[in-house]
């Protein structure tokens, strides 16, 4: 055979080098490259490492060796097999909101180890924060918007109909000027709103369907709505037709040019604009005409 013009015949000549021998050698070059020749320090090599004060002689100062050899990012307790995912992670999202948050929390005066113990603080401070935020909530709430009710249970002397009487009684524009002068407080939209009310309270039918919870889609709700207090909801039976309160209806005090929204509210409600009281009666009937 000749191995005169073969490559790599030279007496002490390597051979050529293979794809996957030239592919390693390529990436040793850009991990060099990347790391620019820098000295990773070991997980182990320091009894605690700080990792809120990073080290200003080191380009990554995250960035370490574990008992393997891989290399890890102690801010964000991930492990890579090269420089190059590491530096994929260094511009990702990950990371740089790790880095913000961290910074937020050292310029905050918090004090932070590593390990569990900071995770733990960290999820203390957001209760806290969450705690605060409910708080806050609380106090910016409208309290003087909460009505006082008084339900009592009724029955139809004449078909025997069982139903519910409801009667709403709404601050009165005294009592709410009297609360906010002794407390000093002064929120004029607040005042107009209440006081340039010129429509009564509206009577709703809520359907479980209608909620965002789960539990309550086989329920049925009554709902008075009067902005800007809370709503008042009574719940009722899901498979049953609400009658109408005939002695609300024949009532004198009704007023003949009121406008209602819809025939609920003109059979089951009687509105008094001076005592700022809503009353609701209502009768149930089955939908298969049984009686409750």
């Amino acid at each position: 055979m000749d191995y005169h013009n073969r490559a790599g015949s030279k007496k002490g000549g390597g051979g050529i080098a293979t794809d996957s021998q030239f592919n390693r050698q390529r990436r040793q070059q850009i991990e060099e490259l990347l790391s620019g020749d820098s000295n990773i320090p070991f997980t182990f090599q320091e009894n605690e490492i700080s990792t809120t004060v990073p080290d200003s002689s080191r380009q990554n100062p995250y960035i370490y060796k574990n008992h393997s050899g891989k290399l890890v990012c102690k801010l964000c307790n991930t492990m890579h097999m090269s420089w190059t995912s590491v530096e994929r992670h260094l511009r990702g999202k990950k990371h740089g909101l790790n880095v913000i948050r961290r910074n937020n929390f050292v310029s905050g005066g918090g004090i932070r180890t590593s390990g569990t113990t900071g995770n733990i603080e960290d999820s203390k401070m957001a209760l806290a924060f969450q705690r605060e935020v409910e708080t806050m909530r609380q106090q910016l709430k409208y309290d003087k918007g909460l009505p006082k009710v008084n339900l009592v249970s009724i029955k139809d002397p004449k078909t025997d109909n069982k139903g519910i009487s409801v009667r709403i009684i709404y601050p009165n524009e005294s009592q709410i000027q009297k609360d906010e002068s002794e407390e000093k407080v002064n929120n004029d939209e607040t005042k107009e709103s209440i006081t340039q009310q010129e429509y009564p309270p509206f009577l709703r039918v809520v359907t479980g369907l209608e909620l965002s919870s789960s539990k309550d889609r086989n329920k049925k709700f009554l709902v008075v709505s009067y902005p800007p207090f809370e709503n008042v909801a009574i719940e009722i039976p899901s498979q049953s037709n609400i009658v109408g309160g005939k002695n609300l209806t024949n009532d004198k005090n009704k007023n003949e040019f009121t406008v209602y929204v819809d025939d609920l509210n003109h059979d089951c409600t009687l509105w008094d604009p001076d005592s700022h009281t809503f009353f609701v009666q209502c009768y149930f009937l089955s939908s298969e005409g049984k009686k409750y």
